[in-house]
């Protein structure tokens, strides 16, 4: 009997070891915030992730131009799949980019400048532990809306701002506003943040990405004359959409 539990535990320890040795595994994805522009075109050409103490560089399996507009509304763009890194907490990742990167605003295609002495790539802001041996599903939300700068001389400036989350920590709000050309934007925010994006013209359609979960409150910002719309208390719950159906603008 004490020879089999001396087995069992060298057996149990050597099962624990070989997981904790394990590294973990990514999936990294790319997505936007819709924002009032034709295309917003960027030029990716690797990304980092920061675990603990170091950085792990990878290059993306299709290396090239990304139009960010197309990545909005539950659009998404796979980057990575597969790559391993320590287990143990990723405290920030990072996005290099080319410099072929343009901003098509009513049809005309401008120049988009990045700023200099970005060498070492755009910080995307993420705080998330990654267990041993566990492949993991990463969300890039690039929010081009507030990542645009237009200069007085008419140029146009990139200056990322853009958060990495694990799919599993979000969840999502999603809604149609009646009539379509009604809605402008769609806010939601809780205490400690604030997430905005336009609403399709067309369909009327909308989608908030990565939100932690929680309850939240959603406005509907109107063009006249249709007025503004708040709803209040609107659960997220991890790895699920909270559908808000048909939102009516009243007159």
């Amino acid at each position: 009997m004490i020879l089999a539990m001396i087995v069992v535990a060298a057996s149990c320890k050597k099962s624990n070891d070989s997981k904790e040795n394990k590294p973990s595994y990514l999936n990294i994805s790319l997505t936007d915030a819709p924002a009032a522009y034709d295309a917003v075109n960027i030029d990716i050409l690797s990304v980092g992730v920061h675990v603990d103490n170091g950085w792990y560089d990878f290059s993306l399996e299709n290396p090239g131009i990304y139009d960010l507009i197309a990545l909005s509304n539950g659009n998404t763009a796979l980057l990575v799949s597969g790559i391993s890194v320590p287990a143990g907490t990723i405290n920030q990742m990072r996005l290099h980019l080319g410099d072929n990167n343009t901003i098509v605003v009513d049809g005309v295609t401008h120049d988009l400048k990045t700023p200099s002495g970005q060498t070492s790539g755009y910080k995307v802001k993420m705080s998330a532990v990654i267990e041993p041996g566990v492949t993991y599903a990463v969300l890039i939300d690039f929010d081009a809306a507030k990542s645009i700068v237009m200069e007085g001389n008419g140029n146009y400036l990139l200056k990322p701002v853009v958060y990495g989350s694990l799919v599993v920590n979000i969840g999502q709000i999603d809604g149609t506003v009646v009539p379509a050309a009604g809605g402008n934007l769609a806010s939601a925010w809780n205490a400690t943040d604030t997430f905005n994006v336009m609403i399709n013209q067309a369909t009327g359609y909308f989608l908030i990405n990565s939100l932690t979960p929680g309850a939240y409150t959603v406005k509907i910002l109107a063009y006249p004359p249709y007025m503004d719309t708040t709803m209040i208390n609107i659960p997220v719950n991890p790895e699920q959409i909270t559908h808000m159906d048909s939102i009516h603008l009243a007159q």
